[in-house]
């Protein structure tokens, strides 16, 4: 506010200006020109803005579409309700089962093994609805289901997988600390071994998923070898 105030009004017009306004006399077909968005509807549409749409097959563009309206159709009309109350509906799950199976790119277990493509599309077409769901299921799918299936044993990604795949099963993802979080190397929570499996010692934040959970992934550092290691907490 303070830089509006000092440089005046018609600085800020003419920002907004350049922004929205079309270029005028563009020759080349794949630049950006700019959109006004319907003032009923202000959601970002980047499919729209950027043309993202036009590489796209026609079967990734229906992808997309089906998404979109789905979304629209059962996530929409709830968010708002929710997120002025706080709360997780267990409904939620159900919407996101009619989206298919949980795991995007992954093969086998039940998963869809989605394109990348396709991957971005459904991520893109979450978030444009509500960021909290996008988050929710994409800590599902992608961040704990992918590291069971990358770092977990056989007998781990048998036995949680293919429940997590349809939805029986909801995953979680504990990986930042106080002061550590994309420095993940530098964690300092602590695995040690113990009679009958690992007695884990350190503090986390932001689980994703933590109350919906019925596994969730943890980061820690191996207390005799400094190993960082993702451990399965039931």
């Amino acid at each position: 506010m303070k830089y509006i105030k000092s440089h005046g009004s018609d600085r800020l017009d003419s920002i907004t200006s350049h922004i929205l306004t079309p270029k005028e006399n563009s020759t080349n077909n794949n630049s950006f020109t700019g959109s006004t968005l319907p003032i009923d509807d202000p959601r970002f549409d980047c499919t729209t803005l950027c043309n993202l749409d036009d590489p796209l097959t026609s079967s990734q563009r229906d992808f997309r579409k089906f998404v979109r309206s789905y979304l629209e159709k059962h996530l929409e009309p709830i968010t708002t309700a929710l997120y002025e109350k706080g709360e997780f509906d267990n409904h939620l799950i159900e919407i996101a089962k009619g989206l298919g199976n949980a795991g995007l790119q992954l093969q086998g277990y039940g998963c869809p093994g989605m394109s990348n493509i396709e991957a971005l599309l459904i991520a893109t077409e979450l978030a444009r609805v509500d960021a909290s769901f996008s988050t929710f299921y994409l800590v599902h799918c992608g961040l704990a289901m992918q590291s069971i299936a990358v770092a977990g044993s056989e007998e781990q990604r048998e036995r949680w997988l293919p429940a997590m795949a349809k939805w029986q099963k909801i995953g979680a993802f504990g990986l930042t600390e106080s002061n550590h979080g994309s420095d993940a190397t530098s964690l300092k929570t602590i695995a040690r071994k113990v009679q009958g499996g690992w007695l884990l010692n350190g503090e986390k934040r932001w689980i994703g998923n933590a109350a919906q959970a019925d596994v969730i992934v943890i980061w820690a550092r191996i207390e005799s070898t400094a190993k960082l290691c993702g451990f399965l907490l039931v």
